[in-house]
């Protein structure tokens, strides 16, 4: 039990430690962000849709926090949801920036996380909205997890077929 304390304790430091770092550099993180998506030619347009629907779904989910009296709303479930907001974001990031590694076209791939990312977005808000008027918890699905699963499954397919077509090649060559 002391073990669990002293852990969430030290979670809890870290946390704040975050939170403090990320409102001192926000404008920082911001432009950075942006840069690097236009870089990747990523379309803008959709990255702001997403923003403002990462924005709404906090308000809402805080309004329904507050509405709801089996929800307990903290602080640090609040930046929480704010970092898993940014993980989620570093998804398209990381794709794009792995097909400029290795030369492949994952544009398609690219654009599909991000469209659903915007239809995760607009569900959690869909929800919380419900919440809110029923003042009755609604559990999201956790679709973050299928997303990550729905790429991974995707990049291992590919790998797959990459090395598949490689060693064929080389049966060939003999």
């Amino acid at each position: 039990m002391f073990l669990a304390v002293k852990t969430a304790k030290k979670m809890i430091e870290y946390i704040n430690t975050i939170q403090g770092w990320i409102s001192t550099h926000w404008e920082a993180i911001k432009v950075s962000l942006y840069s690097l998506f236009a870089f990747l030619n990523v379309d803008i347009d959709v990255v702001n849709v997403i923003m403002w629907l990462m924005i709404i779904d906090t308000i809402s989910g805080v309004i329904k926090a507050i509405a709801v009296d089996k929800i307990q709303f903290t602080s640090n479930k609040f930046y929480l949801g704010i970092m898993s907001k940014f993980i989620l974001l570093l998804i398209p990031i990381t794709l794009a920036l792995m097909a400029l590694g290795i030369g492949y076209d994952f544009t398609w791939a690219v654009e599909a996380t991000l469209r659903l990312i915007i239809l995760s977005e607009g569900i959690s808000i869909v929800t919380n909205t419900i919440s809110i008027r029923e003042k009755k918890v609604y559990k999201n699905r956790d679709y973050l997890s299928i997303i990550l699963n729905w790429v991974r499954g995707e990049l291992i397919s590919i790998f797959d077929s990459t090395i598949n077509d490689k060693n064929k090649n080389k049966e060939n060559d003999k």
